[in-house]
């Protein structure tokens, strides 16, 4: 006969699902002391340590940020710090939270603070010369904005960082220094595809680096081939190559035939090594000095100078042959 009783699995997890259910509360209530205590020792710093005062709050509006009195404190800090613009967003959701929960001294502190305010928050609109490319980002220190809201971004003062960014094109990185009710505008010009320099450098690297290794492995051959040969001796131990007034002479033919071989060897390996090395030098110079970004790229003061300019810049890698030897060489106007 099969039992009706629960089985230890069930059992199990009906007791995770009440501890779990018990729990909740616990934590909640844990979380919000521990954002009460935060807030009062923001407050005893206040007047003490403001940085660190500011810190408590900003730690404590984490952990309950339905809490309109911790918001307020922050949006105090904001100000007192000379960020205006937060301060500003701050103090507007405060005034909403206020209206919502009925505390008309919060919403009178709102409004006093937004009055003085407002008018000293810094203003940046950012236009695009030309459509911008698809999935075109714009992110102000850190921050993504949509597209949509470019024409007026309200800013705290000091430096801001501007990077506009679309895939397959180089960003554009400019920073803006903004003072207090200041308003201005930055043009971002059409953003260029990747450097052709920089991509024919790279290349050109890593072609250099592979003669360089080819020229190894072949001096490393030859260099074995050689001492096999040169030190050759007949049935008797006499060597094959003995020494002479001008060097080693070889008196059998075919050991005379395979030191040749390995000296050629040695020497199309010193070629191939030396146009490597070349090839690396000349690509590492397009690659450090191609532009990586927009910014670095001066725009054009007249219609006619950027195709100008873009016929004049070139480069090429061809082969260059001579009666020693060969290799490569990278010919180009920059």
């Amino acid at each position: 006969m099969r039992s009706c009783l629960p089985g230890p699995r069930f059992v199990e997890l009906v007791l995770a699902a009440a501890l779990t259910l018990a729990a909740g509360p616990a934590a909640a209530d844990d979380t919000m002391a521990r954002a009460d205590a935060l807030f009062a020792e923001g407050v005893k710093l206040r007047d003490s340590n403001l940085e660190l005062a500011c810190a408590k709050f900003g730690e404590s509006l984490q952990l309950n940020p339905q809490a309109i009195g911790v918001l307020l404190n922050v949006a105090m800090c904001d100000e007192r710090q000379g960020r205006v613009a937060s301060a500003v967003r701050r103090y507007r959701e405060t005034r909403e939270r206020a209206r919502e929960q009925s505390f008309p001294e919060y919403l009178k502190a709102a409004d006093g603070k937004l009055a003085a305010l407002t008018p000293l928050v810094p203003h940046l609109s950012i236009r695009f010369e030309e459509p911008p490319a698809p999935q075109t980002k714009v992110v102000v220190d850190d921050q993504v904005v949509p597209l949509s809201a470019l024409d007026d971004l309200p800013l705290d003062p000091g430096e801001r960082t501007v990077v506009v960014s679309a895939p397959g094109r180089i960003a554009f990185e400019r920073t803006v220094t903004l003072a207090q009710s200041e308003r201005r505008e930055l043009a971002v010009p059409p953003l260029q595809r990747p450097s052709s320099r920089r991509m024919i450098g790279k290349v050109a690297v890593a072609t250099g680096a592979a003669a360089v290794a080819t020229s190894l492995v072949l001096g490393y051959v030859a260099n074995r081939r050689y001492e096999r040969y040169i030190g050759a001796t007949d049935d008797n131990g006499d060597p094959l190559c003995p020494e002479g007034p001008d060097g080693r002479i070889c008196t059998d033919g075919d050991v005379y035939s395979h030191v040749q071989s390995a000296r050629q060897l040695g020497n199309v390996g010193t070629i191939v090594g030396v146009a490597g090395v070349a090839v690396m030098l000349a690509g590492g110079y397009l690659w450090v000095f191609a532009p990586r970004q927009q910014a670095e790229r001066p725009a054009a003061k007249a219609g006619a100078a950027a195709p100008e300019a873009r016929k004049r810049a070139g480069v090429r890698v061809v082969p260059a042959l001579g009666l020693t030897g060969g290799g490569l060489s990278i010919v180009g106007r920059f």
